[in-house]
């Protein structure tokens, strides 16, 4: 763990901003293998908070690019410190704790990253344990492109939110062994809600489902027409009429796949 050596002045700061300006990217990855990695003590981030010269003031003012990627929601909520209105690209890992709850922790991001263009979910916990948290935040970026989430986040009840979602263009998968995957169970029930418009900009579009579902998703009076590239992650082996029924669907309904 690493941590400062002294308190922070008033000419540490003079310095800081020398140079803050010229930080496109930030990564944190308490998992990371790299040899070199570190961590950095709770007591970085108060001393952070206690002497910056004024909270206007962003800490990376041309930050456009934010991973964070901590083992603990104690941790995790590290990262309000450095949001704001210039970043349009999150990857963040999300937490079910009552001690630091989620809906506070989208709250802020919803105010403090309002032209999100791409947000990347990582998590252990469940899609049923977050998903309120996780939709709350999602029914608030009108300007979403992007949506990466674990294998079994797509719920049902997730695509119905995302379907109303302007600009979002590609849902795809984290990876597993970063992302996490999610409960099965959670995706074992798929009957979105489609109405008319729904999904007006996707093309790419990655889901689990049974085969069946995902039949009677494509069937929908509403489904995303229009898509370019379909990832189905298929839950359980079939009998080959059903799956000749999903693909006699696909191509019937899909008529732009590439």
């Amino acid at each position: 763990m690493q941590k400062f050596c002294r308190a922070l002045q008033q000419e540490d700061w003079e310095k800081w901003y020398c140079y803050a300006h010229k930080v496109r990217m930030l990564q944190l990855d308490d998992d990371s293998p790299f040899p070199g990695s570190m961590q950095l003590e709770a007591s970085v981030y108060d001393e952070i908070s206690r002497t910056r010269p004024s909270p206007r003031n962003h800490l990376l003012p041309n930050l456009r690019y934010l991973t964070w990627w901590a083992t603990s929601a104690e941790r995790q909520i590290r990262s309000m410190a450095f949001m704001h209105s210039n970043i349009n690209t999150l990857s963040l890992r999300f937490f079910d704790d009552a001690t630091h709850p989620l809906s506070n922790y989208v709250e802020y991001i919803a105010k403090r990253v309002p032209h999100l263009i791409k947000l990347e979910v990582l998590s252990d916990a469940p899609m049923h344990h977050i998903q309120d948290g996780i939709l709350s935040l999602l029914s608030r970026t009108s300007q979403l492109k992007a949506l990466v989430v674990p294998m079994y986040f797509l719920t049902d009840v997730a695509m119905t939110a995302l379907a109303i979602l302007p600009s979002l263009e590609t849902i795809e998968f984290t990876r597993p062994t970063e992302g996490g995957t999610g409960d099965r169970a959670d995706v074992a029930n798929f009957h979105p809600i489609l109405l008319d418009g729904a999904f007006p900009s996707l093309k790419k579009l990655s889901f689990s489902a049974h085969l069946q579902h995902a039949t009677d998703f494509a069937n929908l009076p509403f489904t995303p027409s229009r898509l370019s590239a379909i990832h189905l992650q298929v839950l359980a082996i079939d009998n080959p009429p059903v799956l000749e029924r999903y693909f006699y669907t696909v191509v019937a309904q899909y008529g732009q796949l590439t």
